[in-house]
């Protein structure tokens, strides 16, 4: 590791043991990048306590504090974007240069000075609205420095309180990259919208959820976030820094299901590796799609467990083991959309089916198998034959006592039943899969759609349904809400 890896990820014994073995500590990498800012670049640096140690380190062996990139870019500047007042406080004390951050007097004062200094610069009539290198106004600044009586004074004094910034960040947003529950709770208390949304029309829920603030989060909710609101696929349990998160989401409603696959990893244990552990041979053994022969049949081949915890995407595997003939179909990988996620009392997680890529890959492919993961990191794979379970993606899986009612399914063009919903029953036990035949008002070939239990009923929302119209398939956003009634396993609608 050298230095500028180093200081990326903020490892301040190697840092100083590379110093003192001669390492530059003025070094400049192509487009202007110095020591100075690549530590407040770097991830594991920007909300760490270690940050302002590890400034007086560089500080202390001289480092550059002024040195500015080719994208305008300097220490100053990036740590006032991230937030970071206290190490703009500690820069300037040692003599930075405070032109990038573009500060006016009440900037100033905001950020590093008194309540008094605020009132006085507001009684001498410095403008509200003056907008510093970010664009934000001495409002916006006060949100940041989580001083809660200086964000008071400004508004009262005409802030806008729907401001937002050059990155379109409101103050809802700063609130949470600051983790500060309780300038977030009066704000809201303000009138602003928990379901309002910043840059890139992401949502408040979902930039708390991946901030990884669980009070914030908590905060959000209590005020009327929505859990399901989504931006196109990104939906705020997707965006769940960690389990905890994610958690206090599926209880306000969201889908346990959409996960992303770190919070996966954190639930089931398992460890993710860089490469694909196997040899070639193992490859060569199952390195196809291969349905089971019985209802379940274990199919833990040492090519698709190293997928598993792989987690990668097919082509790795070709590119790992040697390409094959692309016409020879899909390589079996564990990289899927449209899987489902059950965990159960016991502490094991079902992983049921997906699809990898989209039909026009070399590698699309829709898989039937049932992975069980035992919460301790290990897990096994059954597979079915294709007439007792068929391959199954963007479906729902709804824990039932001892069952998973594995409801809808987009699947293959040439195998959609229109009209019909497809309804698979899954014993947590024995893993024998069988279908469950429903009558009633059905909403059809349903997929992408939520399911919850509601006494004995599991009621489906939302989704879309496929139709075939004429010789056409056409997609209908689904807007009523259908109810199977488990024990007469009758559908209703409304």
């Amino acid at each position: 590791m050298d230095l500028k890896e180093a200081v990326r990820e903020g490892d301040q014994e190697k840092i100083i043991a590379l110093l003192n073995a001669g390492a530059d500590i003025r070094y400049v990498k192509p487009s202007g990048y110095t020591v100075m800012i690549d530590v407040m670049h770097g991830r594991p640096n920007q909300q760490s306590q270690n940050l302002i140690p590890l400034l007086r380190l560089l500080i202390d062996r001289g480092a550059d504090l002024d040195a500015v990139s080719d994208h305008s870019e300097s220490a100053l500047s990036v740590a006032a974007l991230i937030g970071r007042l206290d190490a703009i406080r500690l820069l300037l004390e040692a003599g930075a240069n405070p032109d990038p951050l573009e500060w006016s007097s009440l900037h100033r004062a905001v950020a590093i000075g008194t309540l008094e200094e605020v009132r006085e610069r507001i009684k001498l009539g410095d403008d509200l609205k003056v907008r510093d290198r970010w664009e934000r106004t001495p409002w916006l600044l006060s949100i940041q420095t989580r001083d809660l009586a200086k964000a008071q004074f400004l508004l009262n004094a005409g802030a806008d309180l729907n401001d937002r910034d050059r990155l379109d960040n409101t103050a809802l947003i700063l609130a949470i990259e600051a983790n500060d529950p309780v300038m977030l709770r009066w704000l809201l208390d303000q009138g602003l919208d928990p379901n309002g949304t910043g840059e890139c029309d992401d949502t408040v829920l979902i930039k708390a959820a991946e901030s990884g603030g669980v009070e914030c989060v908590r905060t959000l909710i209590t005020a009327g976030a929505d859990p399901n609101l989504s931006k196109e696929s990104t939906t705020p349990i997707g965006s769940a820094a960690n389990l905890e998160i994610a958690r206090v989401i599926a209880q306000a409603g969201g889908d346990f299901a959409q996960v992303n696959e770190d919070v996966r990893d954190e639930l089931t244990k398992r460890k993710r590796t860089d490469s694909i552990e196997c040899s070639a041979e193992e490859y060569q053994v199952a390195k196809r799609r291969i349905f089971g022969n019985a209802n379940p049949q274990p199919m833990n081949f040492p090519y698709w467990q190293a997928m598993v915890n792989h987690g990668r995407n097919a082509y790795r595997a070709r590119s790992q083991f040697g390409y094959d003939d692309l016409r020879d179909g899909p390589i079996w990988c564990f990289d899927r959309f449209g899987k489902s996620f059950t965990e159960l009392p016991d502490g094991r997680v079902i992983e049921i089916g997906g699809e990898h890529e989209d039909f026009y890959d070399p590698d699309f492919c829709i898989y039937n198998d049932v992975i069980v993961n035992r919460g301790d990191g290990t897990f096994e794979i059954y597979g079915y034959p294709e007439d007792v379970f068929p391959p199954t993606d963007f479906h729902t899986a709804t824990l039932v006592r001892k069952a998973i009612y594995i409801i809808g399914n987009l699947g293959y063009l040439d195998r959609r039943q229109y009209g019909a919903t497809q309804v698979y029953r899954l014993d947590i036990d024995t893993l024998v899969m069988e279908p469950v035949e429903t009558t009633g008002e059905a909403p059809g070939w349903i997929h992408e759609h939520r399911a919850r239990l509601v006494g004995n009923c599991i009621e489906v929302t939302g989704g879309e349904i496929c139709n075939l119209v004429g010789a056409e398939e056409q997609f209908v956003e689904n807007e009523e809400r259908f109810v199977l009634d488990l024990g007469t396993r009758i559908w209703s609608k409304g």
